[in-house]
């Protein structure tokens, strides 16, 4: 064998090498990515529900350029979180083909074991009534309205959305709110240009749509499963959201 084919040999093994040693060098911090990420939704989730992935990739100051690292901390901090906390972290719809800009971040355990009784707790929650009500009116009507149908819903229990209210305060400002909290989201219908309001991903992840229909319910006096479409949706979603809880991927 010629000495320069050896050296290109010698060469190409010293290459190899090296790509591996800065391979193993990129996930010698995972660890502790991890860890960094888990605490840091912890400490913000009583508050909050929308995770923006800028945000995130920021509190773990410099990692890893390029999306795989990141996803792959993200994967294991859902499944610690699911698996010692309870939390579920979904990646949040876009309506686009690109990645997900941020995660929403619910309690799994809401679903499991759940009393009779929890959901009265949140009708009686002034700040919550004013979404609990906007949700209803939009589960009844098959999972949106539109908007004239939403404020004349609204005005018909003496709230109108371009005054102030004594107890929901600025009824449009706090619309907008929810928004931007991913509780409701608001689009256009392609025909008419209709502003159509519908449930928004947060809410879709976090709030019950059978407690929804409970509430209903007892305004209306009436058994849940008297609406038997709106009843076998909010048993689908119980069943898939208690799936979820029961049966995450198992730790590594």
């Amino acid at each position: 064998m010629s000495r320069h084919r050896v050296s290109n040999l010698l060469s190409q093994l010293t290459d190899r090498h090296n790509e591996e040693n800065e391979e193993d060098s990129r996930f010698e911090n995972i660890d502790k990515h991890i860890n960094e990420l888990v605490f840091y939704i912890l400490a913000r989730a009583s508050k909050q529900t929308i995770f923006k992935v800028q945000d995130m990739r920021s509190a773990l100051g410099n990692i890893p350029k390029g999306q795989t690292y990141f996803q792959m901390v993200i994967d294991k901090v859902k499944l610690i979180l699911q698996k010692v906390y309870g939390y579920n972290l979904i990646t949040a719809p876009t309506g686009t083909q690109t990645q997900s800009k941020y995660y929403i971040v619910s309690n799994r355990l809401k679903y499991v074991d759940e009393r009779p009784d929890e959901s009265e707790d949140t009708a009686s929650d002034c700040k919550d009534i004013l979404l609990l009500l906007i949700l209803s009116h939009i589960f009844m009507l098959k999972d949106e309205c539109s908007e004239d149908s939403l404020n004349t819903f609204l005005e018909s229990l003496n709230i109108h959305v371009e005054r102030r209210h004594a107890v929901f305060g600025n009824v449009k400002d706090r619309i907008n709110i929810l928004r931007s909290q991913k509780y409701i989201a608001l689009g256009e219908d392609h025909d008419t240009k209709e502003k159509i309001y519908s449930w928004g991903p947060a809410a879709e992840a976090t709030i019950s749509k059978m407690d929804v229909l409970k509430f209903v319910s007892k305004m209306y006096n009436r058994e849940p499963s008297s609406w038997p479409e709106h009843y076998r949706t909010a048993g689908l979603q119980h069943i898939l959201n208690v799936r979820e809880s029961t049966n995450p991927d198992e730790l590594d």
